[in-house]
């Protein structure tokens, strides 16, 4: 049984952003694809909602859980009531490898690094009864993947996932994904990409590159390839803003099918992004911000801009002109985050050097790492100020008026309905994901 577990807050499922069902675990997919064809294997996802504790019909010889940090309570939670029943437990995904002695207080295996590099091996020591606590898959080349289960997936998503890359050759302060990666930027054969593509039989799918134009002239191949082979297909993608610099870049991801892409804006402040490490934006200049998000919206591509409240120079001023900005520049939907030290990156050792975490009653304390709570002590706002600046940012953002005024105003600067529909719909799960906010008011 291979298990996406959903995050938990006082023992409440979480909705929104951390739950939910339009996009399929695509990691356990491709650990179904490495497991031998003689297994029976089942996917659960609870963020679909689905509870593994609840699939009694399946009784599994292994389980393996992917989770990050703050889902990792319940990947406990859940390692507990397998292991009680005589089952072996296996828990990988970013909180494993990071804290992989940690994990084998809770599950027989920390699983390290990537399926493809040690998966196999795993499977062959549990047959000889001879299971590891640690696994290192570490990072191999991404030739000749196999193509994922997805027949196993267990309901139907409303959008489906396809890996081009993994890693991104940057290197900002609070991101896990250069240091889980090594700041290696681990590439697949396009042609490979596009014969997957190919097989997919959904319409709609999203690049799950945390960069996809990290390699421009690679990003435009791939695109080349899909009108080539007249694959006719719709999709949304995660980039840098300067992507928006790119004319050929654009030109070529519109004719692709792109209709969304996400970008990281964080901070509007030179300071800011430099004690970040955001070289792109800091690249591109923030008073050119908003001009490369109306060039990307005038190819026919909604722009969600990721946006951190609680950074070292943030007052309550810094807050209403970040959301000016949003206004004024047309972001379609702004994703309004707080500054999250993840364990192992350089955040997290930064404000641990500093004295400033204030993480307690761990593990279970980890579901609060999730962008949406404030798990440090904030500079020149209090930690009470800071969540509710981040949350009435949002419920502005996102209340029934708003809703309405924006998918207009994106069906206007893109001409593309699909934009405009997946700008709403993303502004509707950011407002669901404020809910149990308000309780912490």
């Amino acid at each position: 049984m291979l298990i996406n577990p959903i995050q938990q807050i006082r023992g409440q499922r979480q909705r929104g952003w951390n739950g939910n069902r339009s996009v399929p675990p695509l990691n356990l997919a491709y650990v179904a694809a490495l497991t031998p064809a003689d297994w029976e294997i089942r996917i659960v996802d609870e963020n679909g909602g689905q509870d593994a504790k609840s699939c009694a019909a399946f009784e599994p010889d292994l389980v393996g859980i992917s989770s990050y940090t703050a889902t990792i309570p319940r990947a406990y939670e859940l390692a507990h009531h397998f292991r009680s029943l005589g089952i072996p437990v296996v828990i990988g995904g970013y909180h494993a490898s990071v804290l992989p002695e940690e994990v084998t207080q809770y599950a027989d295996v920390a699983f390290v690094g990537q399926a493809e590099g040690a998966w196999p091996r795993l499977l062959d020591d549990l047959g000889h009864g001879q299971l590891q606590p640690i696994y290192d898959g570490g990072t191999p080349p991404l030739d000749g993947l196999p193509l994922p289960r997805r027949d196993l997936y267990p309901h139907r998503y409303h959008f489906d996932a396809v890996l081009t890359s993994k890693g991104c050759p940057y290197r900002c302060e609070f991101c896990s994904v250069w240091k889980l990666y090594g700041r290696r930027y681990l590439l697949r054969p396009v042609d490979e990409v596009l014969d997957e593509i190919a097989l997919i039989p959904a319409r709609h799918f999203f690049f799950v590159d945390d960069n996809l134009t990290a390699d421009p002239q690679r990003a435009i191949a791939l695109c080349k390839g899909m009108v080539e082979r007249q694959l006719k297909k719709r999709f949304a993608i995660q980039a840098s803003l300067e992507m928006g610099q790119n004319e050929e870049l654009l030109r070529w991801l519109h004719r692709a099918g792109c209709f969304l892409v996400f970008v990281g804006i964080e901070s509007l402040q030179e300071s800011t992004l430099q004690r970040l490490r955001k070289v792109a934006n800091l690249k591109v200049g923030v008073a050119h911000f908003a001009e490369l998000i109306a060039r990307i919206q005038s190819h026919g591509m909604a722009v969600s801009a990721g946006i951190i409240f609680g950074n070292d120079e943030d007052t309550l001023a810094t807050f209403h002109d970040l959301e000016s900005f949003v206004a004024r520049s047309g972001v379609d939907s702004p994703v309004y985050t707080i500054l999250t030290p993840l364990p192992g990156t350089d955040l997290w050792q930064r404000l641990e050097n500093e004295g400033r975490l204030v993480a307690q009653d761990l593990p279970d304390g980890y579901a609060y790492f999730d962008a949406h709570h404030v798990t440090y002590q904030p500079m020149r706002v209090s930690a009470r100020e800071l969540l509710a600046a981040k949350y009435h940012a949002v419920r502005r953002a996102t209340s029934g008026s708003a809703l309405l005024r924006g998918l207009w105003r994106t069906w206007r600067r893109t001409h593309s309905l699909l934009a405009a529909v997946a700008s709403f719909q993303n502004n509707r799960w950011a407002a669901i994901n404020a809910r149990p906010l308000a309780s912490d008011l």
